[in-house]
C-alpha cells in the first residue's frame, strides 16, 4: 500500500464528517427559520413615542422622543435627533428577525444577561391611549460571528449583530448637525450680508433674494430675475447644510476664538411661514465655524462648505429669457417698427392680429405651424451671453432709438419678456442685441439671431395655406376672365362636370387639387385696396350651404398674385394662373 493511501482516507473520512455536520447545522436553520419572529414583535413605528437605549457596561444612556412628527434627543440633553442614527434604530426595530434557541443554548448564555452590554426599550401609544412598553437585552455574541444573543419576555433569541452597533455611538453621534431647522422647498426669503477672505483677495457676497418654485427675484445688490433652478439648489444645499462636528457646547462661548464676534458671513433664510433663522459664519486657523441665530453651539465646518455658501452673485442670474410650458402660454406679444403684433393658441393652432392705431385689434389670421413653432423654440431656448452688472440698466436704450417690446403670457397672467434694443457691437468684437427684462434693473444681451426674430412683419407669420375646401361638401365652381365664364358643378353621386351636362371635366384635372388648397408662395401685407392685377382670374367656389369662396388670380409684372379676402401673396405655383386662363379659352 502507497504510504499516502492512510492520509488520502483520512482527509475523506474528515470531509465527509464536515458536509454531514454542515447538513444538520442547514437542516437546524431551516428548522429554526419556520419560527423566526420579529426582534420586536409587532412594534408599529407610527405608534412609536420613545425610544431608550442603556448602555449598561459603557455607563451611557440616550433616551429619544417623538414630537409632532419630528424626533429630539431629549436625554441627556435635549436637541433634534441625527435623522441618520435614528433611522438605524428604526430599521433595527421594523426590520430584524429573532430566532428561537433551545432551552439548553439559552442556559449556557444565561450569564451574558447578569447583566447584559444593554438594552433598548420602545414605548408605544396605542389606539386606546394606553402605552406599551416592548424591552430587548443585548447578551454575549454567538460562536459564528455573526450573531448576537438577545433576550426579551424572558426567551432567548439570535439576531444579526447590527443591534449591536447601536451602542457605539457617544451622545454627540445622536445629536443633529443640520445648520437649519427648515424644510427643503420651504424657503421664501434669503439674504446673505458681508464677504470672504479667500487669501487671495475679498470676495463680497451681499445678496438679496425672494420668491418660491420657479419664479425668483433678486432684489439687492440689483433687481433682476433669478435663476430658478439655482436658488432651488442652492436653499436646498442650505436647508440640509450640515456641520462636520460641534467646536464648543460652552453656554457662554468666546466668540473670539472662532471669529464669530466679527462674523464674515451672515445668513439669514425665511420660510413660507415667515420664520427666519440666521447663520453667522467665519474662519480663523484653518478653520471654519459657524454659530445659529444666538444659540451658544458652535459648529465646525468642512472646507467644502465654503465655495456653497460664497455662490457668486451672477450664478444666481437668470439666463433664460422664459420658463413657461407651451401648453400654459395664453399669448405672445410683440411690439416694435412691424407694428404691435398679437399672436394666440386656439383649438386648431394659432391665429395672428395686428393693432390698429386706435387700439382695436384688427381680424384675425391663421399662423403658419412652422413659423410659431420657431419663435417658441428659439424663446424657450434663449440663453444671455452677457449681464452689465456695472453699467446703468438702460445704457443700451439712448432716447429716441428704436425698441422691440417681446413677451410672453401665461395663463396665470405672468409676463416673460422685456425690451429688445437695436444690435451692437460690444468692445470684444462680439454682436449682441440689448435685453431689459420687466421690472429689472440689470441690463443683459441676446445673440442677434434672437433679436431678429422679433422684425417679422406680420404677413410673415401667415400660414402658406390660403384656403383649404372639402371637395365633398362643394357644389360649384365658377372661372371668369377675360369675358368668358367657365362653370362645373358636383353632387353627392358623382365627381365635377360642366355645368347643364353629365359630361365629366376632365379638363380640371389638372387644376383641381391646387384650386382646393390655394396656397402662397409669400404673404403681403394683408388689407389694403383691391389688388391692381393683369388677366385676373375669379375663382369661386360654392359650397353646400350656397357658401361662396372668392379668390381673384392675376398677374402684376412678372409676378402671379392672389387675392383671397384680406390676404395678398404670391401664388404658389405660379404656374396655375396660366392653366386657368387656359381653360377659359376653351370655354
Amino acid at each position: 500500500m502507497n504510504r499516502l493511501t492512510p492520509l488520502v482516507l483520512l482527509v475523506v473520512v474528515v470531509g465527509l464528517g464536515y458536509l454531514a455536520l454542515q447538513q444538520s447545522r442547514m437542516e437546524a436553520d431551516r428548522t429554526r427559520s419556520s419560527e423566526v419572529e420579529r426582534l420586536f414583535g409587532d412594534v408599529d413605528e407610527d405608534r412609536l413615542r420613545s425610544i431608550r437605549l442603556e448602555f449598561i457596561k459603557g455607563s451611557r444612556h440616550i433616551r429619544m422622543e417623538r414630537d409632532a412628527g419630528r424626533w429630539f434627543l431629549t436625554d441627556p440633553m435635549a436637541w433634534p435627533m441625527d435623522r441618520g442614527v435614528l433611522d438605524k434604530f428604526l430599521g433595527v426595530i421594523a426590520r430584524n428577525g429573532a430566532d428561537p434557541v433551545s432551552d439548553a443554548l439559552a442556559a449556557q448564555v444565561a450569564d451574558s444577561f447578569e447583566p447584559p452590554l444593554g438594552f433598548i426599550e420602545t414605548t408605544e401609544e396605542l389606539g386606546d391611549g394606553s402605552e406599551r412598553r416592548v424591552r430587548v437585552e443585548v447578551g454575549a455574541l454567538d460562536i459564528d460571528g455573526l450573531r448576537i444573543f438577545v433576550r426579551r419576555d424572558n426567551r432567548v433569541f439570535r439576531t444579526i449583530r447590527n443591534i449591536e452597533s447601536l451602542f457605539d455611538f457617544n451622545a454627540a453621534d445622536y445629536r443633529s448637525k443640520r445648520l437649519f431647522a427648515l424644510q427643503r422647498g420651504s424657503v421664501a426669503r434669503v439674504e446673505r450680508v458681508g464677504g470672504w477672505d479667500h487669501g487671495g483677495g475679498h470676495q463680497p457676497l451681499g445678496m438679496s433674494a425672494q420668491g418660491a418654485g420657479d419664479r425668483w427675484e433678486i432684489t439687492s445688490p440689483i433687481r433682476c430675475a433669478g435663476d430658478p433652478v439655482v436658488f432651488a439648489a442652492w436653499t436646498s444645499y442650505l436647508s440640509a447644510m450640515r456641520a462636520k462636528r460641534f467646536a464648543s457646547d460652552d453656554p457662554a462661548p468666546d466668540l473670539a476664538r472662532f471669529g464669530l464676534d466679527q462674523p464674515w458671513v451672515t445668513l439669514r433664510i425665511t420660510n413660507l411661514r415667515g420664520l427666519t433663522q440666521s447663520l453667522h459664519l467665519a474662519a480663523t486657523g484653518g478653520k471654519v465655524y459657524a454659530r445659529r441665530d444666538e444659540q451658544p453651539t458652535i459648529y465646525e465646518l468642512d472646507d467644502e462648505t465654503v465655495p456653497f455658501v460664497c455662490e457668486p452673485l451672477t450664478n444666481f442670474i437668470e439666463l433664460r429669457f422664459m420658463r413657461l410650458a407651451r401648453s400654459q402660454i395664453s399669448a405672445v406679444r410683440i411690439q416694435g417698427s412691424a407694428g404691435d403684433l398679437r399672436l394666440t393658441p386656439g383649438v386648431d393652432g394659432w391665429s395672428v392680429a395686428s393693432a390698429a392705431e386706435s387700439g382695436q385689434w384688427g381680424p384675425a389670421y391663421e399662423v403658419d405651424p412652422l413659423v410659431i413653432k420657431d419663435l417658441l423654440s428659439a424663446a424657450e431656448e434663449a440663453e444671455v451671453t452677457r449681464s452689465f452688472i456695472d453699467l446703468a440698466a438702460d445704457a443700451f436704450f439712448p432716447e429716441g432709438e428704436e425698441e422691440t417690446l417681446f413677451w410672453i403670457e401665461g395663463l396665470g397672467g405672468e409676463r416673460f419678456g422685456g425690451r429688445f434694443g437695436a444690435a451692437r457691437e460690444l468692445p470684444d468684437g462680439m454682436e449682441v442685441v440689448p435685453y431689459l427684462r420687466f421690472r429689472s434693473g440689470l441690463g443683459q444681451a441676446f445673440p442677434t439671431e434672437f433679436g431678429r426674430l422679433l422684425d417679422r412683419p406680420l404677413e410673415a407669420y401667415l400660414s402658406t395655406a390660403l384656403w383649404s375646401q372639402p371637395n365633398t361638401w362643394l357644389r360649384s365652381l365658377t372661372l371668369e376672365g377675360g369675358g368668358r365664364t367657365a362653370r362645373f358643378e358636383r353632387g353627392d353621386s358623382f365627381d365635377w362636370r360642366v355645368a347643364s351636362t353629365e359630361q365629366p371635366a376632365r379638363i380640371l384635372d389638372p387644376v383641381l387639387e391646387q384650386l382646393l388648397f390655394l396656397k402662397a408662395e409669400e404673404h403681403l401685407a394683408p388689407g389694403g385696396p383691391v389688388l391692381d392685377l393683369e388677366d385676373p382670374v375669379v375663382v369661386t367656389f360654392t359650397d353646400a350651404e350656397r357658401q361662396e369662396h372668392v379668390a381673384r388670380i392675376g398677374r402684376q409684372g412678372a409676378d402671379v398674385l392672389v387675392e383671397v379676402g384680406d390676404l395678398r401673396a404670391r401664388l404658389r405655383p405660379a404656374s396655375l394662373h396660366r392653366a386657368l386662363m387656359e381653360i377659359l379659352s376653351g370655354s
